[in-house]
């Protein structure tokens, strides 16, 4: 869906026309277009943080993924920090 946003950002047409040109409706357009653009806004607002050495008894939280990686949050992290890595989970 990337490549039709900038294909018709790149084009002349309005986005129902080249939805119709290319079958697909302007509702999944806009959808997946404010998705992207979610994605760019908090892709581009990382911060780079230190990594403590884990200790397990002193961390508050764990996010815990599928595939096995683990993220340890422990009691001193700027809580602003912590907003901006929810944001773009």
């Amino acid at each position: 869906m990337r490549l039709h946003i900038k294909a018709c950002t790149a084009s002349e047409l309005t986005v129902k026309a080249y939805c119709a040109q290319h079958g697909l409706t302007p509702s999944n357009y806009y959808y997946w277009l404010k998705k992207l653009q979610r994605s760019i806004a908090c892709a581009s607002s990382f911060i780079q943080i230190s990594s403590p050495e884990t200790q397990t008894d002193s961390s508050f939280a764990t996010i815990r993924y599928p595939n096995g990686v683990s993220i340890e949050l422990n009691n001193t992290i700027n809580l602003s920090v912590l907003k901006e890595l929810l944001c773009c989970i």
